[in-house]
């Protein structure tokens, strides 16, 4: 079917051409943003639909000027070409479904004026992938050659990834950096919408490199593609063997493929990452996708490995990259017609910095940890910045006994709110510190405290029966549940990680009395007086029940009573093997 509507009788200045299917969750909201375009100069929209069912060739019926039906042949440069055989304006812009023309196009305007020269057959304009379904804020950048000149002969290649291509000639091509065409597209492929449609690709893109196996782009494209973890080191490997044959002489498309390889031997914990990464900084020493995608990629290799000095070195080359990026004309960028740069946003950025200055206090570099941590105040982070930013600061501030970082330390301690973004090291900072926990901490649910406290003995062992006889600091109120719900966790975890062998007498001793002091408290806040007998406190939980027999226990000693107090002692081993050093310490 083929539908022209009345065009101006001006001939367009600008033919806007698309191809749909099943669009429907995102067309409309393009072609209303694409109206003040078409309201600022003479233009026309020609549509083409490949097999739409669900309401989106009538719904963009209504606004294209020529609208004809295109059956699908897995050909994607067939339909596009097809929509520019019916075009008749000066210039062509190419729009996909999911993407949307932002509303600042004075410099799409002046450009359709005559505002270039007259040898350009093309511009690329920036296209803005939406990263976060939840944060607008987090998007990533490239160049893309979506304008050209009819008059020009330009025509679409490749069956899939289609780009643009001048017969006989090379492209000039101009950036215009004002114009942006958001895409929301890679948020809404998913799970199992997103494998189909990888694996559709990977058999077109298969298809063409049994004709073409050596081409670098397709490969690029099937890596892209690839979705397993098999295909994905697959294809790392056979782009790295492509580039080091020194076939594809276009630096940039060479460039552009480490971190395709650099982020599969990352993801994968594959050996060669070392290796490649040193390649990529020979081969492509100047490229933006090393300097900044590939650091960034090698700092969270020596993140996963402890290895700090690594760290430092390529978060120091990750930063100079972003700022090199940050700082380069639009000529020097060229190369992101070939691809976008991921990590140059200051959210990672940030965390960059942030993990550098944990870095330097784990090699206790205190002045250049403390350099870092003044320049991120710690109000202005969260999550996961702000628990490197306490974890540096706490290490620093407990090496250089710095009472103004530690105030600053518990200033920002006490205002978290979420404690569960904040990791179990902080707690033993505050601990062997003897900081007081924050009221807000005790905020956590009976769960959350228990585990925290039983993660406190993993990471102390066999010092954490010390720690807790020499901390002074009084952590919240004792009538408070939490609190004691805490405190007897702790001494709980305590009791679990105690040398029985090796530990001095006096510090077992208090750590036994003062557990069942606690423990005595916790039970009658927790449990109803009925449920603690000895028909039915079997029911408890296991510590919990552990920690009403030692109480029976307890007073069995007390009482001089030899015979229960060996009966308790044997149920608590019948109940908790994992005690039997204590039993055996205590019998």
């Amino acid at each position: 079917m083929h539908t022209q509507h009345n065009i101006q009788e001006k001939k367009p200045l600008l033919s806007i051409g698309m191809i749909v299917k099943n669009e429907i969750r995102s067309i409309e909201k393009c072609l209303k943003a694409l109206q003040p375009l078409r309201d600022a100069v003479p233009c026309e929209l020609v549509i083409a639909d490949t097999g739409s069912t669900d309401g989106t060739r009538e719904l963009v019926m209504r606004y294209a000027d020529v609208f004809f039906d295109f059956e699908w042949i897995n050909d994607f440069s067939a339909a596009r070409n097809a929509v520019m055989d019916r075009c008749s304006g000066e210039w062509y812009l190419t729009v996909d479904a999911d993407e949307y023309l932002d509303s600042n196009i004075s410099e799409f305007v002046k450009l359709l004026s005559g505002g270039i020269d007259s040898d350009v057959t093309g511009c690329a304009v920036i296209v803005r992938n939406y990263v976060k379904e939840d944060d607008p804020s987090v998007y990533n950048d490239f160049y893309a050659v979506r304008i050209v000149r009819l008059s020009s002969g330009m025509r679409y290649q490749y069956p899939i990834h289609e780009t643009f291509t001048l017969p006989g000639g090379m492209l000039k091509i101009t950036v215009l950096e004002q114009v942006v065409l958001w895409h929301d597209g890679y948020l809404d492929q998913k799970g199992q919408k997103k494998d189909v449609k990888k694996k559709r690709n990977l058999m077109l893109l298969e298809q063409q490199l049994q004709e073409m196996p050596d081409d670098l782009r397709l490969t690029i494209m099937a890596a892209d593609a690839a979705y397993t973890a098999e295909l994905e080191r697959k294809y790392a490997a056979r782009l790295v063997e492509l580039i080091e044959s020194g076939r594809c002489k276009n630096k940039n498309m060479v460039a552009s493929a480490w971190p395709r390889v650099l982020k599969v031997a990352h993801e994968h914990n594959m050996q060669e990452f070392d290796t490649w990464y040193e390649k990529a900084t020979q081969v492509s020493p100047n490229s933006f996708f090393v300097r900044v995608d590939g650091s960034h990629y090698a700092v969270e290799v020596a993140w996963r490995r402890r290895n700090f000095a690594a760290l430092l070195e390529y978060g120091a080359a990750y930063l100079e990259g972003v700022q090199a990026l940050k700082n380069a004309a639009t000529e020097e960028k060229r190369e992101l017609l070939f691809g976008n740069i991921c990590y140059e946003k200051d959210v990672i950025r940030v965390s960059t910095e942030l993990g550098m200055a944990y870095a330097h206090a784990e090699l206790e570099h205190w002045d250049e940890c403390c350099k870092i941590l003044s320049s991120h105040p710690a109000k202005n982070l969260k999550d996961n910045d702000l628990s490197l930013w306490l974890q540096a600061a706490g290490m620093c501030a407990a090496a250089q006994k710095d009472a103004k970082l530690w105030e600053e330390f518990n200033k920002t301690l006490a205002a978290v709110e979420d404690w569960e973004t904040i990791p179990s090291v902080i707690v033993k900072l505050v601990l062997e510190n003897d900081l007081p926990l924050p009221d807000r901490f005790f905020a956590q649910s009976v769960n959350q405290l228990t585990s925290l406290a039983n993660a406190m003995g993993v990471e102390f062992r066999g010092k954490f029966p010390r720690v807790l006889k020499d901390r002074a600091a009084q952590d919240g109120n004792d009538d408070d549940l939490k609190v004691v719900v805490w405190n007897q966790a702790l001494l709980s975890a305590a009791l679990a990680v105690a040398d029985w062998d090796s530990d001095d007498q006096e510090t077992l001793l208090w750590l036994m009395d003062t557990y069942a002091i606690m423990t005595s408290a916790f039970l009658n806040l927790y449990y109803n007086p009925e449920i603690l007998r000895e028909e039915t406190a079997a029911l408890l939980p296991d510590m919990h029940y552990f920690g009403w027999c030692f109480l029976q226990a307890n007073a069995a000693r007390e009482a001089h009573d030899t015979l229960n107090y060996v009966r308790w002692l044997h149920k608590i081993l019948k109940a908790i093997p994992a005690m039997k050093e204590m039993i055996e310490y205590l019998l």
